[in-house]
């Protein structure tokens, strides 16, 4: 195999799942990473999975989410923005926001 080339099991994204917690300590999903730099990758990736909620919490990083299943509905700088399936978004650090869960979700997340 290629030095420059990486592959993450499945086996090891499940052993990197873990509870994606809010600030306030409780859980928002569940948050299966497969790159970051810790694994030789540039940037940080995820797979985040969550149940109906929601909360208010500012963007403490860039994301970048592509909405694979469900619906998230994030209200940030004074706009509503419906994600759902096939969707992509990008908000930057700084953002404050409202999340809600309108519909279990699976996203790919991406942190840059």
């Amino acid at each position: 195999m290629d030095a420059d080339v990486a592959f993450v099991s499945p086996e090891e994204t499940a052993g990197r799942a873990a509870p994606l917690l809010l600030p306030d300590g409780s859980q928002a999903g569940q948050l299966a990473v497969v790159s970051d730099p810790e694994l030789g990758g540039p940037i940080w990736a995820g797979v985040w999975t969550c149940e109906r909620r929601e909360w208010s919490s500012p963007f403490d990083v860039d994301e970048t989410f592509h909405v694979v299943s469900g619906h998230l509905r994030i209200t940030a700088r004074g706009r509503v923005h419906e994600l759902t399936p096939g969707v992509t978004a990008v908000f930057p650090k700084g953002t404050d926001a409202h999340w809600e869960v309108v519909e279990p979700l699976k996203a790919f997340v991406v942190v840059a």
